[in-house]
């Protein structure tokens, strides 16, 4: 059985990939300042880490970065989190390459793994820290419950055996379950990255494919929650 964590625990800070371009949504905004009922996607995504206790942000920032750091030092403000703005000199080649930038405001604390328009339910982050990853681990939330998603092609499928992940991508033929966009990491998930990096392929799903590969990363069933990833 895994250790609970216990309420003393500190609280795992938050990296939210905010770096997109977000071509798909018509709007002449950054896709993290598009309001969604009154609050911009990244509010709602701060506001919902912030409702199980987060306190430290990284929001890692590229397309239009003045627009949307501007945007983040406002919410520090009214939220009263800290929140350090980073920026991904290479964010146009993926999401991978986005998380590398936050590397060096990590260190060797396990983190959260969030994208910015991805709207989901404080419940996922709550079962991550139920089940956290062990050394050297990353734990994905996954959905089992395939007919909720809006759009199956464009989600990203994950293959599972003997609970462990044994491939994800978009274009898996066989597959068990949705990749929800939010991760418990720990800092393992940089060197994977950087070999993926090194191998030409730059997306998050990548990095976290060299773990599967090593056998480090582990699918966290959160099937019931909602989310939804916000594309148009």
């Amino acid at each position: 059985m895994r250790r609970h964590p216990s309420a003393s625990a500190e609280m795992p800070p938050v990296v939210i990939l905010a770096a997109g371009e977000g071509t798909r949504i018509d709007s002449n905004r950054p896709k993290p300042v598009v309001p969604v009922l009154g609050q911009t996607l990244l509010e709602r995504t701060l506001r919902t880490c912030v409702s199980v206790g987060v306190q430290q942000f990284v929001v890692v920032v590229g397309c239009r970065e003045e627009q949307v750091r501007a945007h983040v030092g406002a919410l520090g403000e009214r939220l009263g989190v800290h929140i350090a703005c980073v920026g991904a000199e290479d964010w146009s080649l993926g999401n991978g390459a986005s998380t590398l930038a936050a590397a060096s405001h990590i260190g060797n604390r396990r983190f959260f793994l969030v994208m910015v328009d991805h709207l989901v339910d404080p419940e996922i982050l709550k079962k991550l820290l139920l089940d956290p990853p062990g050394s050297g681990e990353v734990c994905m939330a996954v959905d089992h419950d395939h007919r909720r998603v809006f759009d199956l092609d464009d989600a990203t499928k994950v293959r599972c055996r003997n609970g462990q992940l044994a491939a994800i991508g978009k274009a898996l033929d066989q597959w068990d379950c949705i990749d929800t966009g939010v991760f418990l990491c720990t800092p393992a998930l940089f060197p994977a990255l950087r070999r993926a990096h090194d191998a030409g392929r730059h997306l998050l799903s990548h990095g976290i494919a060299d773990l599967a590969s090593r056998g480090l990363a582990r699918p966290v069933d959160i099937t019931g929650c909602r989310w939804m990833d916000v594309d148009t």
